[in-house]
């Protein structure tokens, strides 16, 4: 009797060792997938660069109609 209680106990934690593996990978790839999605928020840095150039681009542009709005106004008030 006494072995096969080993036996049936070594079972046991066999399964018990295989479910809480099972459980851990289950877990493991619900996290990655997560992960995975956040990464999906960020922005490749061809992306990134294009939009830093489109924006220098744009506050260029924005002082250029400054000054002529400013030299506008002069004008007006002379």
């Amino acid at each position: 009797m006494g072995v096969f209680n080993v036996m049936k106990t070594a079972s046991g934690g066999a399964s018990l060792a295989n479910l809480v593996k099972r459980e851990v990978e289950t877990l493991l790839r619900d996290r990655l997938g997560a992960l995975l999605q956040e990464q999906n928020q960020f922005v490749t840095r061809d992306e990134f660069e294009a939009v830093k150039i489109m924006a220098e681009n744009a506050l260029q542009q924005n002082e250029k109609l400054r000054i002529k709005i400013a030299e506008l106004e002069k004008k007006k008030n002379k």
